[in-house]
Parts: structure tokens; C-alpha cells; sequence
């Protein structure tokens, strides 16, 4: 993949990109994640309807609020409304702002009393094409990954969501993610006493995607 504008490569529709319009699920038209807010709490609230729990806590490893991801699946051709095409963050601790638009969800992922820094928030773009046929969660700390949904796993490859401006947080370079994969607990270690979970999120694309991306 290339550098941090990737995923904002994932929404363009050029004349020579690979367009697909096929009715295999994806994630869904509207609002095809949800995330909610567990608080002290371990057992993860109730899934709204139509929503699947992804049962990985977010904020794992921070001492901060359990935080939940919850995945709608639906037709990819339009018929239930436009697809979510990407996901990306905002993480304000890094001065990053929504320039790729797209609708935010209004729970902060680093949510706790031990923040030492400003939030980082979820976003979601709708598309025609491409569209994101699951989303991934990789706890990299704990060697959990989680496909939402899970039969998505193994059969495509996936976008990791990249940081949108560059700083000197690296992924270890053990790990899958490329280096400049946003971490969902940047900054909430407290050294030496605590060094919270590396976690990463991602969307699975069809490979004729992928392969363009790379390309671009």
C-alpha cells in the first residue's frame, strides 16, 4: 500500500479503475457500524436490531471504558441504500481533522478517566464503489483479530486504517499492519507503570480493489 492517503484513494472512481457492482453482502448502506459506550462494564450492551456484536473491546489494556463495535451487513448493489466504501479515524491528539468528510461516530474510542490526550473518533464514507465487504479488528497485543463478518475471514484482503498525518508512532515491525497503521490507543500508556494494547482497525476490499489501490 502506499502512503497515509490509501484509504482516501478508496473512494475515487477513475476511468480506469475496476468497477464491480455485485449484490455480495457488505457493510451496510447508511449506518453499518455502530459503536457504543460499555463504561466499567465487561458485558458489552445489547446489539440494536440488525447489528452484530464484534466482540473485541476497542480500549483494551488502558484501564479506560470498554468500547464496543457493532456491524450491520446488506446488499453491496445499492438496493438498501449506499455501502459503507471506507472507514478512517481522527485522532485530535495528532491534530487531525475530518478532511475526508464522511459521517462520524460520536463515541470516543479512548474514553476513560486516565486520557491524557484529546479523543480519537471513528468515521465512515459511504460508496458506490468500492465498498467494504467486512470490517477487522487486530489486537495485536493479545493475538485476537476479529472479522465482522467472521466468514469474511481468510477471503479478502484488507485496508488497514492509516494514520492522516505522520508522527514518530511506529508499528512494531513484528507486526502484520504497515508502519504508519493508526494505533486505537496512541498515547494512553503510562510509562514505565502500564503500556496499554496495540490495536488496529481495517475494511476488507475485493482483490481487483486492493490491487488498484496498490497501484495508485
Amino acid at each position: 500500500m502506499a502512503a497515509a492517503n490509501d484509504s482516501a484513494k478508496a473512494t475515487t472512481t477513475t476511468a480506469n479503475a475496476p468497477v464491480t457492482r455485485s449484490p455480495i453482502t457488505s457493510l451496510s448502506g447508511h449506518s453499518g457500524i455502530e459503536i457504543l459506550d460499555g463504561g466499567y462494564d465487561d458485558t458489552p450492551p445489547p446489539a440494536s436490531t440488525g447489528y452484530t456484536l464484534l466482540n473485541i473491546d476497542l480500549n483494551e489494556g488502558t484501564g479506560g471504558h470498554y468500547i464496543w463495535l457493532y456491524y450491520k451487513v446488506g446488499p453491496a448493489d445499492g438496493s438498501e441504500g449506499i455501502p459503507i466504501g471506507e472507514i478512517y479515524t481522527v485522532d485530535e491528539f495528532d491534530g487531525e481533522t475530518p478532511t475526508k468528510g464522511g459521517t462520524k461516530i460520536p463515541v470516543n474510542l479512548n474514553e476513560g478517566p486516565n486520557i491524557i490526550h484529546d479523543p480519537l473518533w471513528l468515521y465512515h464514507i459511504n460508496s458506490s464503489w468500492p465498498v467494504a465487504r467486512c470490517v477487522v479488528v487486530a489486537n495485536e497485543t493479545k493475538k485476537i483479530t476479529k472479522y465482522g463478518p467472521p466468514e469474511a475471514e481468510g477471503k479478502y484482503p484488507i485496508v488497514w486504517v492509516k494514520e492522516l498525518l505522520p508522527d514518530n508512532s511506529k508499528t512494531p515491525s513484528e507486526f502484520p499492519e504497515p508502519p504508519d497503521a493508526q494505533d486505537l490507543n496512541e498515547g494512553e500508556s503510562f510509562l514505565p507503570f502500564s503500556i496499554s494494547d496495540w490495536i488496529f482497525i481495517g475494511y476488507c476490499v475485493d482483490q481487483e480493489v486492493y490491487n488498484w489501490l496498490q497501484s495508485q
